[in-house]
């Protein structure tokens, strides 16, 4: 007979939990959608405190390691790749830190969910990059959701034709080009990731983004353009750390969930993201969502759909899987990302074009 004290086994309920969490690609994308709303609710409270390119820096700064730390573990070499593919795996890394910056800089002037919804118009701008990058036809869907999505974008800009004169400021029309340019800047992105297909480790390319974003928001700030680095609070520096933590879980789990659910049914669940947003802000930061801002989520989120369901096998690699409101975005691909005949790599069926999001 043992003499000693017997113990309660804690961690095989937290495994089963976790085992069920990752076996569900729903749940994946829900929770990878809080998490990704919590990040950029996070960056929200930041605002005037920390300077969004540091904030940007030290964001990358985590993420950076942790990518190098992945890499190194699953023996990628070279870590950067092959060098005549560097200016491509460069341009990835610019237009996707280019992307992080201005949505940062979007949601210290538009409200959370608003801010988000705008970057979800990215996988319109996907499906018009493809077919002038990639030579990509589309169907009659994606024309449609094209549309739709404009509509929603002028429903939450409110024009003075819409509104009236009294509820328009020019501060909202500055934050909603904002939010579509940093839209366009992640399309870029994936577009890029598209042409440099199976070229380069995925391994690598996130780890290319991480680098560049990390090197050009370093430099300006070490010379004080815009703004000098500042020492953060123990607040903010938790702020911060989280920014960081909730983005590498949301990324992980992004990633999950496009593994196990099908495109248009995952870039549904992303939208959840809005929902997140619009609670968030709602309780932290007291904003309250308008009706031309709620009839614009939902016209941005239906054209998406109609985007993602095209049958059309060049634009159905167009959806994004929603930027972090930080951004960023995992696509799942359903088959050849390029048409017949294009000179440019192919992905393999069922294989997500890169292990992490685009922002």
């Amino acid at each position: 007979m043992s003499g000693g004290i017997p113990t309660l086994s804690t961690d095989r309920p937290l495994r089963a939990i976790g085992g069920a969490i990752y076996r569900s690609g729903t749940l994946c994308l829900l929770i990878a959608a809080a998490a990704f709303a919590a990040a950029a609710a996070l960056v929200k409270s930041l605002g005037g405190r920390v300077p969004v390119l540091e904030i940007v820096l030290i964001r990358s700064a985590i993420t950076c390691s942790s990518s190098y730390a992945a890499a190194y573990t699953a023996e990628v070499r070279p870590l950067l790749g092959e060098i005549q593919h560097w200016p491509l795996l460069a341009l990835r890394g610019l237009t996707g830190a280019a992307a992080m910056f201005v949505f940062y800089v979007t949601l210290s002037i538009l409200p959370l969910a608003e801010c988000i919804s705008l970057l979800y118009v990215n996988p319109v701008f996907c499906a018009l990059l493809g077919w002038v990058v990639l030579r990509e036809g589309f169907g009659w869907r994606t024309i449609m959701g094209c549309t739709t999505s404009i509509c929603g974008v002028l429903a939450i800009a409110e024009p003075p034709f819409l509104i009236g004169e009294a509820e328009w400021t020019r501060r909202r029309l500055v934050g909603v080009l904002l939010g579509l340019s940093g839209a366009f800047l992640a399309s870029c992105a994936y577009i890029t990731i598209r042409v440099i297909g199976e070229r380069a480790p995925s391994l690598t390319i996130a780890f290319w983004f991480h680098l560049v974003a990390l090197i050009t928001s370093a430099v300006p700030l070490v010379l004080g353009i815009p703004q000098p680095a500042v020492w953060p609070e123990v607040r903010a520096w938790l702020a911060l750390l989280s920014i960081g933590a909730c983005s590498f879980v949301a990324q992980l789990l992004l990633n999950r969930g496009f593994q196990l659910q099908r495109a248009a049914l995952a870039s549904a669940l992303s939208f959840s993201q809005v929902v997140w947003g619009a609670l968030l802000g709602a309780v932290f930061y007291h904003e309250h969502i308008t009706l031309p801002s709620a009839i614009g989520a939902f016209l941005i989120a239906t054209g998406v759909l109609a985007v993602a369901s095209d049958k059309k096998p060049a634009t159905e690699q167009c959806v994004d899987a929603v930027p972090e409101a930080e951004c960023s975005v995992a696509v799942q691909t359903e088959g050849s990302c390029l048409p017949a005949g294009a000179p440019l790599v192919q992905l393999e069926p069922r294989r997500a074009a890169s292990t992490d999001a685009v922002i």
